[in-house]
């Protein structure tokens, strides 16, 4: 006897009133048109004959799937595959599949963009982090197949567009330990995303980010590695701020306005949400850093390196936006400082 379910197919044998059901290799599509991978094999066997009996196996055999194993914020288990997912899944498909990481990425991006770079790790210690991409133009030509995709015509720019999805969608990035909202052009490979993501979760950082090649903070330009690796910082430029899930909720819920500054002074708003300024506080001192031995860079605007230029088209803002800004939430631009962590606490973060 061949029993039939939705976009899979199980085989149902008798013996000596026994019913074996196996799920085979499969897929389900759900009516979204999105498709999430099934890959089981279920045998359960039981002495009932009956059409009852037989119900209740393929449900046992159901609820047993065998979910591709999680892979958790330090990526432990190396055998999870990417698998595209509508957000309007995610909140209920993660605990039952396993499909989700830890780890976040968050980009929006134009047609010249660096994001396969992203993507690329080692078969050893895969990407620790999921990446969720909104595309400013209608283009498949452009597509990373990155773990989460959507087409977002728009000239709003990066931090909006993040605050937008989060009022949309909180429970989706809370589920989330940390998340980079990254530039699309900057150039930076799995390997490294990994380790900053090591490092957050091995100091308990609040945020952090790679070290530059170039910039125009000289503080926050790469240096020769100390023995920890990272130098403390009472500043993370936008563009390549690594947060603690938290702290970006913090600041969306309590200090934002979403579109009344996309990107010029964005960076000293979410710090002063952290309490940061000139200098440290006791709370703070030590749950900021810059990263010197994971470097990244910002190609030239110019495209002279990746040919970047959907920056151009986003509504950014300049000086005199920010200084109106910072008057009416009563913040303040500030020196940027860093220092060296005291070498007892170093740790090694993996490769």
């Amino acid at each position: 006897e061949t029993a039939q379910g939705k976009n899979r197919s199980s085989e149902v044998s008798k013996d000596a009133n026994e019913e074996e059901i196996t799920y085979k290799k499969g897929s389900k599509t759900l009516p979204n048109g999105s498709r999430v991978w099934t890959n089981t094999k279920v045998s359960i066997r039981n002495s009932s004959t009956t059409e009852e009996g037989i119900k209740n196996n393929r449900v046992q055999a159901k609820s047993r799937r065998k979910a591709l194993p999680v892979v958790d914020e330090r990526g432990t288990k190396k055998n999870l595959d990417h698998t595209n997912l509508t957000l309007e899944e995610m909140a209920n498909v993660r605990d039952k599949t396993g499909q989700r990481r830890r780890n976040l990425v968050f980009t929006s991006a134009g047609r010249d963009n660096n994001i396969r770079m992203w993507l690329n790790c080692t078969t050893k210690i895969p990407c620790n982090f999921d990446v969720f991409v909104v595309y400013y133009v209608n283009d498949t030509s452009i597509r990373v197949n990155a773990t989460f995709e959507k087409v977002l015509p728009s000239t709003i720019g990066k931090f909006p567009t993040l605050y937008n999805e989060y009022k949309a969608n909180p429970s989706f990035f809370s589920q989330y330990s940390a998340i980079y909202v990254l530039d699309d052009d900057i150039l930076i490979d799995g390997n490294r995303i990994n380790q900053l993501f090591e490092y957050r979760w091995q100091y308990d950082l609040w945020i952090l980010q790679a070290c530059r090649t170039g910039g125009t903070y000289n503080e926050l330009k790469c240096q020769e590695p100390n023995a920890c690796g990272f130098r403390y910082t009472n500043f993370v430029e936008v563009g390549t701020a690594l947060f603690r899930t938290d702290k970006l909720e913090l600041f969306f819920k309590d200090h934002y306005c979403g579109d009344c500054l996309a990107s010029y002074g964005v960076d000293f708003w979410y710090m002063h949400s952290m309490g940061y300024s000139s200098g440290f506080t006791d709370e703070n001192r030590f749950k900021a850093a810059v990263v010197d031995s994971v470097p990244s860079t910002n190609p030239d605007k110019s495209g002279k390196i990746s040919g970047s230029s959907s920056w151009r088209n986003i509504k950014n803002d300049g000086p005199k936006k920010f200084k109106k800004i910072k008057k009416k939430y009563s913040f303040e631009g500030f020196s940027v400082e860093t220092f060296s962590p005291n070498a007892t606490i170093c740790k090694s973060p993996s490769k």
